[in-house]
Protein backbone atom coordinates (compact mmCIF):
# COMPACT_ATOMS: atom_id res chain seq x y z
CA UNK A 1 0.00 0.00 0.00
CA UNK A 2 1.45 3.16 -0.93
CA UNK A 3 0.70 6.96 0.40
CA UNK A 4 0.89 10.73 -0.79
CA UNK A 5 1.44 13.86 0.74
CA UNK A 6 -1.69 16.28 0.88
CA UNK A 7 -0.78 19.82 0.93
CA UNK A 8 -4.41 20.52 1.67
CA UNK A 9 -4.40 19.66 5.01
CA UNK A 10 -0.71 19.82 5.14
CA UNK A 11 -0.59 17.33 7.68
CA UNK A 12 -0.51 13.03 7.17
CA UNK A 13 -0.87 11.03 3.71
CA UNK A 14 -3.34 9.88 1.55
CA UNK A 15 -3.57 6.09 0.63
CA UNK A 16 -2.23 5.48 -2.81
CA UNK A 17 -2.55 2.13 -3.93
CA UNK A 18 -1.25 -0.90 -2.68
CA UNK A 19 2.33 -2.72 -2.09
CA UNK A 20 4.40 -4.80 -0.88
CA UNK A 21 4.20 -3.33 2.70
CA UNK A 22 2.28 -4.85 6.00
CA UNK A 23 -0.64 -2.98 7.41
CA UNK A 24 0.42 -0.28 9.96
CA UNK A 25 -2.64 -1.30 12.07
CA UNK A 26 -1.18 -2.76 15.71
CA UNK A 27 -1.43 -6.40 16.67
CA UNK A 28 -3.49 -8.02 19.54
CA UNK A 29 -4.59 -6.10 22.21
CA UNK A 30 -3.50 -2.99 24.38
CA UNK A 31 0.07 -3.07 26.26
CA UNK A 32 1.04 -5.81 23.82
CA UNK A 33 4.12 -6.11 22.13
CA UNK A 34 4.44 -5.68 18.61
CA UNK A 35 6.29 -8.08 16.73
CA UNK A 36 6.40 -9.83 13.25
CA UNK A 37 3.73 -11.80 12.80
CA UNK A 38 3.54 -14.03 9.45
CA UNK A 39 6.08 -11.84 7.57
CA UNK A 40 3.07 -9.39 6.36
CA UNK A 41 1.21 -8.32 9.46
CA UNK A 42 2.21 -6.54 13.06
CA UNK A 43 1.50 -9.05 15.88
CA UNK A 44 0.44 -8.97 19.76
CA UNK A 45 0.38 -11.32 22.41
CA UNK A 46 -0.79 -11.37 25.87
CA UNK A 47 2.38 -13.43 26.47
CA UNK A 48 4.65 -10.20 26.11
CA UNK A 49 3.57 -7.13 27.15
CA UNK A 50 5.07 -3.42 27.93
CA UNK A 51 3.08 -0.77 31.10
CA UNK A 52 4.51 2.29 29.97
CA UNK A 53 2.95 3.55 33.49
CA UNK A 54 5.53 1.10 35.60
CA UNK A 55 7.74 0.29 32.59
CA UNK A 56 7.23 -3.04 33.45
CA UNK A 57 7.97 -5.74 30.45
CA UNK A 58 6.07 -9.23 31.01
CA UNK A 59 7.23 -12.18 29.36
CA UNK A 60 4.07 -14.84 29.68
CA UNK A 61 0.56 -14.87 30.15
CA UNK A 62 -0.57 -14.22 33.55
CA UNK A 63 -3.14 -17.23 32.79
CA UNK A 64 -1.03 -20.11 34.37
CA UNK A 65 0.46 -21.14 30.97
CA UNK A 66 3.72 -20.24 31.49
CA UNK A 67 6.27 -18.57 29.03
CA UNK A 68 10.22 -17.83 28.85
CA UNK A 69 12.47 -15.16 27.90
CA UNK A 70 15.94 -16.55 26.42
CA UNK A 71 18.69 -14.53 26.59
CA UNK A 72 22.06 -14.49 25.31
CA UNK A 73 25.16 -13.08 26.96
CA UNK A 74 24.68 -11.23 30.61
CA UNK A 75 21.94 -9.37 31.97
CA UNK A 76 22.68 -5.72 33.85
CA UNK A 77 20.55 -4.87 36.11
CA UNK A 78 20.86 -0.92 37.03
CA UNK A 79 18.62 1.47 39.34
CA UNK A 80 20.50 4.71 38.32
CA UNK A 81 22.74 4.03 41.47
CA UNK A 82 26.73 4.08 41.46
CA UNK A 83 26.60 0.17 41.18
CA UNK A 84 24.70 -2.50 39.34
CA UNK A 85 24.29 -5.83 39.02
CA UNK A 86 25.06 -8.42 36.72
CA UNK A 87 23.64 -11.55 36.27
CA UNK A 88 26.75 -13.27 34.07
CA UNK A 89 26.05 -16.02 31.48
CA UNK A 90 28.45 -18.89 31.01
CA UNK A 91 28.77 -22.10 29.63
CA UNK A 92 27.55 -24.72 31.33
CA UNK A 93 28.19 -28.38 30.54
CA UNK A 94 24.88 -29.58 31.11
CA UNK A 95 21.10 -27.85 31.50
CA UNK A 96 20.79 -25.97 34.24
CA UNK A 97 17.53 -24.15 35.44
CA UNK A 98 17.34 -21.75 38.40
CA UNK A 99 13.81 -21.37 40.41
CA UNK A 100 12.69 -17.60 41.33
CA UNK A 101 11.95 -17.25 44.09
CA UNK A 102 13.56 -19.59 46.49
CA UNK A 103 11.51 -20.96 49.56
CA UNK A 104 11.83 -17.64 51.69
CA UNK A 105 10.92 -15.25 48.40
CA UNK A 106 14.14 -13.87 47.82
CA UNK A 107 17.28 -14.79 45.88
CA UNK A 108 20.78 -14.77 47.84
CA UNK A 109 23.78 -14.07 46.87
CA UNK A 110 27.32 -15.93 48.12
CA UNK A 111 28.38 -13.79 51.65
CA UNK A 112 31.65 -14.03 53.41
CA UNK A 113 35.08 -14.34 52.41
CA UNK A 114 36.60 -17.92 49.76
CA UNK A 115 35.99 -20.82 51.27
CA UNK A 116 33.50 -20.00 53.98
CA UNK A 117 30.32 -22.55 54.15
CA UNK A 118 26.89 -20.97 53.81
CA UNK A 119 24.47 -20.73 56.26
CA UNK A 120 21.08 -18.83 57.32
CA UNK A 121 21.34 -15.93 59.62
CA UNK A 122 18.05 -15.16 60.15
CA UNK A 123 16.86 -15.54 57.15
CA UNK A 124 19.86 -14.47 55.04
CA UNK A 125 22.89 -16.02 53.62
CA UNK A 126 25.95 -15.58 55.50
CA UNK A 127 29.15 -17.05 55.93
CA UNK A 128 31.97 -16.52 58.26
CA UNK A 129 35.85 -17.53 59.39
CA UNK A 130 34.33 -19.92 61.56
CA UNK A 131 33.31 -22.36 58.94
CA UNK A 132 35.41 -22.78 56.00
CA UNK A 133 35.46 -25.25 53.43
CA UNK A 134 38.70 -26.21 51.16
CA UNK A 135 37.95 -27.63 47.74
CA UNK A 136 41.39 -28.73 47.01
CA UNK A 137 42.45 -30.88 50.27
CA UNK A 138 38.28 -31.66 50.52
CA UNK A 139 38.90 -30.01 54.85
CA UNK A 140 36.29 -28.29 56.86
CA UNK A 141 37.67 -26.12 59.33
CA UNK A 142 35.62 -25.02 62.50
CA UNK A 143 35.96 -23.17 65.35
CA UNK A 144 38.27 -20.12 65.62
CA UNK A 145 35.79 -18.26 68.28
CA UNK A 146 35.94 -16.85 72.00
CA UNK A 147 33.05 -18.47 74.32
CA UNK A 148 32.08 -17.43 77.80
CA UNK A 149 29.38 -20.14 77.82
CA UNK A 150 29.55 -23.62 77.26
CA UNK A 151 29.14 -24.19 73.24
CA UNK A 152 30.21 -27.46 72.35
CA UNK A 153 31.79 -26.89 68.57
CA UNK A 154 30.38 -30.12 67.51
CA UNK A 155 27.48 -31.28 68.84
CA UNK A 156 26.13 -34.48 67.54
CA UNK A 157 23.34 -36.07 68.46
CA UNK A 158 21.51 -39.60 66.68
CA UNK A 159 18.95 -42.70 67.32
CA UNK A 160 19.63 -45.69 66.73
CA UNK A 161 16.44 -48.00 66.21
CA UNK A 162 17.50 -51.20 64.66
CA UNK A 163 18.39 -54.39 66.86
CA UNK A 164 19.75 -55.97 63.14
CA UNK A 165 21.90 -53.29 62.84
CA UNK A 166 25.85 -52.64 63.66
CA UNK A 167 25.83 -48.95 63.85
CA UNK A 168 28.91 -46.83 63.92
CA UNK A 169 29.14 -43.05 65.62
CA UNK A 170 32.12 -41.71 64.11
CA UNK A 171 33.87 -43.03 61.50
CA UNK A 172 37.59 -41.75 59.71
CA UNK A 173 39.14 -44.10 57.38
CA UNK A 174 42.49 -42.92 56.30
CA UNK A 175 44.50 -44.36 53.09
CA UNK A 176 47.99 -44.23 54.40
CA UNK A 177 49.93 -44.33 51.42
CA UNK A 178 53.27 -42.27 52.98
CA UNK A 179 53.31 -40.51 56.19
CA UNK A 180 55.65 -39.48 58.54
CA UNK A 181 56.03 -41.86 62.03
CA UNK A 182 54.84 -38.87 63.83
CA UNK A 183 51.29 -39.05 62.25
CA UNK A 184 48.48 -39.32 64.76
CA UNK A 185 44.77 -40.38 63.64
CA UNK A 186 43.75 -37.95 66.72
CA UNK A 187 45.59 -34.90 68.48
CA UNK A 188 43.54 -33.53 71.39
CA UNK A 189 45.41 -30.30 72.48
CA UNK A 190 45.59 -27.42 74.99
CA UNK A 191 47.33 -24.21 73.96
CA UNK A 192 48.53 -26.02 70.89
CA UNK A 193 50.38 -28.97 73.32
CA UNK A 194 48.90 -32.55 72.07
CA UNK A 195 47.44 -34.06 75.63
CA UNK A 196 45.95 -37.01 73.58
CA UNK A 197 46.77 -38.65 70.46
CA UNK A 198 46.34 -42.14 68.86
CA UNK A 199 49.04 -42.92 66.17
CA UNK A 200 48.66 -44.36 63.15
CA UNK A 201 48.81 -48.07 64.68
CA UNK A 202 46.22 -47.13 67.31
CA UNK A 203 48.44 -46.55 70.05
CA UNK A 204 46.96 -44.18 72.43
CA UNK A 205 49.09 -41.52 74.27
CA UNK A 206 49.02 -39.05 76.87
CA UNK A 207 51.19 -36.89 77.17
CA UNK A 208 50.15 -33.78 78.91
CA UNK A 209 49.90 -34.68 82.20
CA UNK A 210 53.47 -35.55 83.51
CA UNK A 211 52.62 -37.36 86.41
CA UNK A 212 50.85 -40.16 83.69
CA UNK A 213 47.89 -41.61 82.17
CA UNK A 214 45.05 -40.47 84.68
CA UNK A 215 41.02 -41.00 84.73
CA UNK A 216 39.00 -39.13 87.09
CA UNK A 217 38.53 -40.88 90.66
CA UNK A 218 35.70 -43.11 90.89
CA UNK A 219 35.56 -43.78 87.32
CA UNK A 220 36.38 -47.66 86.11
CA UNK A 221 38.25 -48.23 83.23
CA UNK A 222 37.55 -51.65 82.20
CA UNK A 223 39.69 -53.23 78.89
CA UNK A 224 38.32 -56.02 77.09
CA UNK A 225 38.97 -58.33 74.22
CA UNK A 226 36.12 -60.41 72.42
CA UNK A 227 33.08 -59.21 74.53
CA UNK A 228 35.02 -59.77 77.59
CA UNK A 229 36.42 -57.90 80.21
CA UNK A 230 40.28 -58.66 80.44
CA UNK A 231 41.23 -55.84 82.92
CA UNK A 232 39.61 -53.30 85.71
CA UNK A 233 40.75 -50.89 87.36
CA UNK A 234 37.75 -50.48 89.80
CA UNK A 235 39.76 -50.31 93.36
CA UNK A 236 42.90 -51.39 91.69
CA UNK A 237 43.73 -54.03 88.90
CA UNK A 238 42.30 -57.11 88.33
CA UNK A 239 42.36 -59.50 85.71
CA UNK A 240 40.18 -62.38 84.86
CA UNK A 241 40.79 -66.00 85.78
CA UNK A 242 42.58 -66.65 82.20
CA UNK A 243 44.70 -63.78 81.71
CA UNK A 244 48.03 -62.86 83.05
CA UNK A 245 50.70 -60.50 83.94
CA UNK A 246 52.97 -60.39 80.99
CA UNK A 247 56.83 -59.53 80.49
CA UNK A 248 57.54 -59.29 76.35
CA UNK A 249 61.16 -61.01 75.96
CA UNK A 250 62.06 -57.71 74.02
CA UNK A 251 62.62 -53.93 74.09
CA UNK A 252 58.81 -53.99 73.55
CA UNK A 253 55.88 -54.65 75.17
CA UNK A 254 54.25 -56.01 72.11
CA UNK A 255 57.11 -58.51 71.40
CA UNK A 256 56.59 -62.45 72.36
CA UNK A 257 56.07 -62.83 75.89
CA UNK A 258 58.01 -65.65 78.21
CA UNK A 259 57.62 -64.49 81.60
CA UNK A 260 54.12 -64.10 83.60
CA UNK A 261 52.07 -64.66 86.84
CA UNK A 262 49.02 -66.27 86.92
CA UNK A 263 46.10 -67.08 88.93
CA UNK A 264 46.78 -71.32 89.91
CA UNK A 265 43.71 -71.46 91.96
CA UNK A 266 42.08 -69.50 94.45
CA UNK A 267 44.39 -67.53 96.72
CA UNK A 268 47.42 -69.14 94.93
CA UNK A 269 49.92 -67.62 92.44
CA UNK A 270 51.97 -69.13 89.62
CA UNK A 271 55.06 -68.65 87.34
CA UNK A 272 54.58 -68.95 84.18
CA UNK A 273 56.45 -69.10 80.54
CA UNK A 274 53.97 -66.14 79.26
CA UNK A 275 51.80 -69.06 78.37
CA UNK A 276 50.35 -72.61 79.07
CA UNK A 277 53.70 -73.31 80.62
CA UNK A 278 55.53 -73.03 83.79
CA UNK A 279 58.17 -70.91 85.11
CA UNK A 280 59.90 -70.39 88.50
CA UNK A 281 60.77 -67.45 90.67
CA UNK A 282 64.14 -66.46 91.56
CA UNK A 283 65.22 -64.83 94.98
CA UNK A 284 68.16 -62.90 94.47
CA UNK A 285 70.10 -63.50 97.71
CA UNK A 286 71.67 -60.81 100.19
CA UNK A 287 74.41 -60.29 102.46
CA UNK A 288 73.29 -61.40 106.32
CA UNK A 289 73.55 -57.60 107.65
CA UNK A 290 70.89 -56.35 104.87
CA UNK A 291 68.40 -58.24 106.56
CA UNK A 292 65.66 -56.23 107.58
CA UNK A 293 64.97 -56.01 111.46
CA UNK A 294 62.86 -59.50 112.26
CA UNK A 295 59.83 -58.10 113.52
CA UNK A 296 55.99 -58.84 113.67
CA UNK A 297 55.44 -56.69 110.58
CA UNK A 298 57.91 -59.30 108.38
CA UNK A 299 56.56 -62.69 110.51
CA UNK A 300 56.63 -65.00 107.78
CA UNK A 301 58.55 -63.18 105.11
CA UNK A 302 61.45 -65.71 103.45
CA UNK A 303 64.45 -64.22 101.71
CA UNK A 304 67.79 -66.03 101.00
CA UNK A 305 71.56 -65.04 101.69
CA UNK A 306 74.32 -65.01 100.75
CA UNK A 307 76.92 -65.32 103.36
CA UNK A 308 75.47 -67.85 105.86
CA UNK A 309 78.20 -69.14 108.30
CA UNK A 310 76.79 -72.56 107.94
CA UNK A 311 74.72 -74.54 105.40
CA UNK A 312 70.97 -75.00 105.50
CA UNK A 313 71.34 -79.00 105.82
CA UNK A 314 71.04 -79.85 109.27
CA UNK A 315 70.25 -76.15 110.50
CA UNK A 316 66.83 -76.01 109.77
CA UNK A 317 65.35 -73.56 112.48
CA UNK A 318 68.48 -72.07 113.37
CA UNK A 319 69.25 -68.33 113.72
CA UNK A 320 71.65 -67.73 110.83
CA UNK A 321 75.18 -65.46 111.38
CA UNK A 322 77.15 -63.98 108.68
CA UNK A 323 80.75 -65.13 108.14
CA UNK A 324 80.99 -67.80 105.61
CA UNK A 325 79.64 -68.52 101.91
CA UNK A 326 76.58 -70.25 102.09
CA UNK A 327 73.42 -69.48 99.98
CA UNK A 328 70.44 -70.89 102.57
CA UNK A 329 66.82 -69.15 102.88
CA UNK A 330 65.77 -67.62 106.06
CA UNK A 331 62.22 -66.96 107.30
CA UNK A 332 61.44 -64.22 109.62
CA UNK A 333 59.27 -65.42 112.51
CA UNK A 334 58.51 -62.19 113.93
CA UNK A 335 61.58 -61.79 116.39
CA UNK A 336 64.70 -63.30 114.44
CA UNK A 337 65.82 -64.79 111.36
CA UNK A 338 65.95 -68.28 111.10
CA UNK A 339 67.45 -70.73 108.56
CA UNK A 340 64.48 -72.91 106.61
Amino acid sequence: MAYKFNPLIGVGLDEVGTGGGGSTNPGGSDTQVQFNDGGSTFGGDDGLTFNKTTNELTVGANTGDGGSAKVYGDINLDDGGASTTTIQCVTPTLDRTISFPDATGTVALVAGSNQAVQYNSAGANAGDSGLLYDATSGSLTVGGKTVTTSAPVINLSQTWNSAGTTFTGLKLNVTNTASASGSNLLDLQVGGTSALTVNTSGTLKQTLNSSGFGFASGNPVILGTNGGTEITLIGGPALRSTSQFKWGSGSSAVSGSDTGLARDSAGVVKVTDGSTGTGYLRQVPIPVANLPTAAAGNAGTRIFVSDSSVGAVGNFGEIVANGGSNVVPVYSDGGAWRIG
